[in-house]
């Protein structure tokens, strides 16, 4: 299918900025400021945002034209990290522009995500659809075993402003990759209700679906109680293990190396298989890999937790978001994936509490809890979800609850 390699070959790009923007700003935060807590704040300032736009992003991915949207939004993302380059050559860099420029990032990309989510599923149709989106997670954590260390080889060679160049430009590649793609199906908005009764009806429509709501929740917990870590990484590597950028670096291609392996391995499930029982045996193996990174505190200890979380984190969302795509209707799933997105939005009500007591009391302990606290819920999850487990792909149909769109 040429249009679908050609999107991963923009996915190819935009990954690799994300990724190496990841480490380039920890790095640049932390040594600012010297504190895990301006890491929490600059990285929930994207979440912020998130919360704000997110449902408006959902309705606009379902009235305009998919791909102009994408291309509209890596392009302006290509512009602020041009700007923040340039302020930082000038050594004019504080901490309160790169919480400006996480919480512009995160505006455009609450209309980027469902945007990207709902044409993928156009460009490939519900059969393919979770090899498509496993493929697009493996494209994701093979930059993100790639891009990390150059980012962190980067900026010990030339500085940071290196670094925030080259995610300008694979911004801006992915731009012009997207324009040779062609246009998602148009939609007719003159006669569809406003933007607030369309948001309204993405509401209902989660709150009427079981598996939505449920799906929802697993989402939200694994963000809040499962994200932070990600947050401290650049505060651990320094004060714990003593590594320079390249081994901050080390730690996030861990993570993605694990990640690359445990979505390969959801990219060749069968229709047969059962998604629900090995999305929560996933999501239970992250709490544990995360129990286990708390109580380490050598470098290899912490790259065996730090890959087994890889394995079994990531691919947990990849198989959930697999889930709500397949379970929405075409027409509903910009809205609803942009409720989904609201999940990350929610990372402040774990990162900023996590990161404070960090500061307190150290890594460990806050870790430790919400690892556990995963473990736990996934547990009850198991048990109250039990009718969903048996089911498979092919099983799925999307909801067709009335929800007044």
């Amino acid at each position: 299918m040429p249009s679908f390699r050609m999107f991963m070959l923009a996915m190819l790009f935009f990954t690799g900025g994300m990724q190496m923007q990841i480490v380039a700003q920890g790095w640049l935060v932390y040594h600012i400021s010297g504190s895990g807590l301006a890491l929490g704040i600059v990285t929930s300032m994207w979440s912020v945002s998130a919360i704000v736009f997110s449902p408006i992003g959902g309705v606009v991915a379902d009235r305009m034209e998919r791909r102009r949207l994408l291309i509209l939004t890596w392009g302006a993302a290509a512009a602020i990290f041009a700007v923040l380059t340039i302020l930082i050559m000038a050594d004019l860099i504080q901490v309160w522009h790169l919480a400006l420029g996480a919480f512009l990032h995160g505006a455009l990309f609450s209309f980027n995500i469902p945007a990207r989510f709902a044409f993928l599923a156009q460009l490939v149709g519900n059969s393919h659809l979770m090899s498509a989106t496993a493929l697009i997670s493996v494209i994701f954590n093979f930059t993100g075993a790639i891009s990390p260390l150059i980012g962190g080889g980067l900026i010990d060679l030339l500085g940071p402003s290196a670094a925030y160049l080259i995610v300008a430009l694979l911004y801006l590649l992915t731009a012009g990759v997207t324009i040779l793609l062609p246009p998602s199906e148009t939609r007719n908005t003159a006669s569809r209700p406003g933007v607030l009764p369309e948001l309204i009806a993405g509401i209902r429509y989660i709150l009427k679906d079981f598996s939505l709501r449920w799906l929802w929740v697993l989402g939200l917990v694994t963000v809040v109680l499962g994200q932070p870590y990600f947050i401290l990484l650049p505060g651990f590597a320094a004060a714990t293990l003593g590594l320079p950028a390249f081994g901050l670096g080390l730690l996030f291609s861990t993570v993605a190396v694990g990640a690359l392996v445990g979505n390969l391995m959801v990219a060749s499930l069968q229709g047969t298989t059962r998604l629900w029982q090995c999305m929560l045996l996933l999501g239970a193996a992250s709490g544990v890999s995360l129990m286990w990174l708390a109580l380490t505190q050598s470098l290899y200890p912490a790259l065996a937790a730090l890959f087994i979380l890889g394995v079994s984190g990531l691919p947990f969302f990849t198989l959930n978001q697999t889930e709500v795509q397949l379970r929405t209707a075409p027409e509903m799933r910009g809205r609803v994936l942009s409720l989904f997105t609201l999940t990350w939005a929610a990372m402040p009500l774990g990162a900023i509490p996590v990161s404070s007591a960090a500061d307190k009391v150290g890594f460990s302990i806050p870790i430790l809890f919400c690892g556990g606290a995963i473990l736990a819920i996934m547990v009850v999850a198991a048990w109250l979800c039990r009718s969903m487990l048996g089911l498979t792909p092919q099983h799925r149909k999307p909801s067709n609850l009335s929800a007044g769109a």
